[in-house]
């Protein structure tokens, strides 16, 4: 396993203003976190309690109000934007829940997005290998706005893993997704963290996350608990009892 984590994130704190006006609300409090190198980890908490925020501040998209994020033993607060765009090119894949796809291209182009915008040679067979892994096969060249959100989002997880990035953040990855083919996204994540790939989820999913090797819980943008695998029943349990004092 390499030597260094993945992330690691250190009194971290982020407040938003109200785009109204009002009072600033903090979203994360405090928070510390360290994700190893290699392996999957779920944060789990209710809606509201920070988790997608975490997931952008852990990657750089968002930058923290207090504390400091080190990516691949590189702390963010050094990075130029620059810098920030050369380390997503080569070295991190993301999958948003909204998706983030380019709607006039075909699937295969926008899996092809990142080699383009950092100027790499195209693997349009591996691409389409990819596409086809994820049941897409024969998609590669329909535009992705005729596609349903299900084969949307799967042509997005084809995107962030398709240059086998040291990590993945994966925001909600099996929210738009069936039983079959969730099963199907998440045993694409487990065997990238069974590689030495660093697998980063935010899930409302229980049976999602306890396909992780640890568990992170968040209540009201705290850092409650963090375990190693869990089972469902045991990780909701966690959810509703552990850190109710904090």
């Amino acid at each position: 396993m390499p030597p260094y984590s993945a992330v690691i994130a250190e009194h971290l704190s982020k407040t938003f203003a109200p785009p109204g006006g009002g009072e600033p609300v903090e979203v994360l409090h405090d928070l510390t976190l360290e994700v190893p190198a290699a392996g999957m980890t779920a944060v789990v908490g209710a809606s509201g309690s920070g988790k997608s925020t975490l997931l952008f501040c852990l990657s750089g998209l968002e930058r923290p109000s207090a504390g400091e994020v080190t990516l691949l033993d590189t702390p963010l607060s050094r990075m130029n934007r620059t810098q920030l765009a050369r380390l997503f090119q080569d070295e991190i894949g993301f999958v948003f829940q909204s998706y983030n796809l380019v709607p006039y291209l075909s699937a295969e182009d926008n899996v092809l997005l990142p080699a383009t915008l950092a100027g790499r040679r195209k693997d349009r067979s591996l691409a389409r290998a990819t596409l086809a892994s994820f049941g897409l096969d024969g998609k590669a060249d329909q535009v992705v706005s005729t596609m349903s959100n299900g084969e949307q989002q799967r042509v997005a997880l084809a995107r962030a893993i398709t240059a086998r990035p040291r990590i993945i953040f994966a925001d909600e990855p099996t929210g738009a997704l069936d039983t079959t083919t969730s099963s199907l996204v998440l045993d694409t994540l487990r065997g990238l963290a069974d590689e030495t790939h660093a697998v980063i989820m935010v899930t409302h999913d229980l049976d999602a996350a306890s396909r992780a090797d640890r568990v992170a819980v968040l209540r009201d943008g705290r850092l409650v608990a963090t375990v190693g695998a869990a089972t469902p029943a045991q990780l909701l349990t966690l959810m509703h009892t552990v850190g109710k004092e904090a």
